[in-house]
């Protein structure tokens, strides 16, 4: 590292965390009779000179200094570094202070000078146990306890072995936070790996006891006469009819919805059965229910739900109220068969309308104050109702 004396007092000013807006000037007086004076304003360097004194008994070296400072403010005020009226905070930093007393006694508010001897100042770097021989020393002793200068001067190839091994603690230092980002991360992974072990173990203990339960269960099972094919037919048997159960409370539950949508109704007659699918004549006309053996005519409904084939049957009868139009009727009663017909797995056959002028059914219409009251008949099939 290469730099200078003012480079070096611009890092010894930031060490001291000096407060922002303020100015300051600091004077150091060498063995040599040279004086250094370093202007700062928020801590930034803005202006450096090194001058050397005319007087040669340092008893005259205050005036000198005195002197060579107000001159220096009034040059600040030109340049307008420094307003007229802002305070210069001033310190001298000499090694002997012999003479320096009567400097003080010239600090105003615009000028306030303090000495220092850099002879009885501390020192923040351990390892020096002497005597600062000069302030330059005192500078450069208190920027190397807290770490490297910076360089300024010295080129790239002179600096290049150090750079080298900056360059390799910024990789090992990325490493380390790269290592210890990637090991944060997979803590939780862990700990999810560990939970899903104690897991198995644990459901690797029930099994061992579930099967230690079967494998006596079946130990003790009396012996059944049956062989394994009529238990498998019993089985599926009893499957079988369990698809087939159906339940008039899902269809009910249709009828009324599609009702609520449908005002001017009133149904007078809910019928339900269940019933065999007829067979589809028309897809294969050779197709035929295959016959079980051992049942009755008695048993009829048990012959086609083992054979997978029945419906539940709904007949609805009722009338459409109409204060005087039998059109009107006839679209209330199909509103409420377009809204049963929505419903998945049921079909709805209109058997007797309001309006049906056909030769095998005869009209018959109640009217009372003037109010049409027409009767219909409807049909529902559900064939798959879970």
């Amino acid at each position: 590292t290469i730099t200078s004396v003012a480079y070096i007092l611009e890092t010894f000013v930031a060490l001291r965390k000096n407060p922002q807006g303020s100015y300051f000037l600091i004077s150091n007086l060498e063995n040599t009779n040279n004086l250094r004076q370093t202007f700062f304003k928020n801590g930034q360097m803005l202006f450096s000179r090194l001058t050397m004194l005319t007087a040669k008994e340092h008893n005259q070296a205050g005036e000198d200094i005195f002197r060579e400072t107000i001159q220096l403010r009034q040059y600040f005020e030109r340049i307008q570094f420094l307003t007229y009226d802002s305070t210069l905070c001033i310190e001298v930093y000499t090694p002997h202070d012999e003479s320096m007393s009567q400097l003080e006694s010239k600090s105003n508010e615009l000028n306030q000078i303090e000495v220092l001897d850099t002879s009885t100042l501390p020192s923040d770097n351990k390892r020096a146990h002497k005597r600062h021989a000069s302030p330059t020393y005192y500078f450069l002793s208190q920027v190397l306890a807290h770490g490297r200068p910076a360089n300024i001067y010295a080129p790239t190839a002179s600096t290049r072995f150090h750079d080298l091994k900056t360059l390799g603690y910024y990789f090992a230092f990325s490493a380390s936070m790269i290592l210890l980002l990637t090991f944060a991360i997979n803590i939780p992974v862990a700990l999810k790996i560990r939970t899903q072990w104690q897991e198995q173990a644990s459901f690797t203990n029930q099994i061992v006891s579930l099967q230690n339960r079967y494998d006596t269960l079946v130990r003790d099972f009396p012996a059944i006469p049956a062989s394994s094919q009529e238990m498998e037919l019993v089985v599926l048997t009893q499957e079988k009819i369990a698809k087939q159960i159906h339940s008039p409370v899902s269809a009910m539950n249709m009828i009324s919805a599609a009702l609520a949508t449908s005002p001017g109704l009133r149904l007078t007659t809910i019928d339900w059965s269940l019933t065999e699918i007829p067979a589809d004549s028309a897809t294969d006309p050779n197709t035929s229910a295959p016959a079980l053996e051992g049942l009755s005519e008695a048993n009829s409904m048990l012959r086609y739900l083992l054979d997978e084939r029945s419906q539940l049957k709904i007949i609805i009868e009722g009338q459409a109220y109409s204060p005087s139009s039998f059109r009107e009727a006839q679209d209330k009663v199909v509103k409420f068969v377009s809204a049963l017909s929505v419903n998945p797995g049921i079909s709805v056959y209109a058997s007797r309308m309001p309006t049906d002028v056909r030769t095998d059914i005869s009209v018959t219409t109640l009217v009372t104050d003037g109010e049409i009251r027409a009767p219909f008949t409807l049909e529902l099939t559900l064939v798959t109702l879970q």
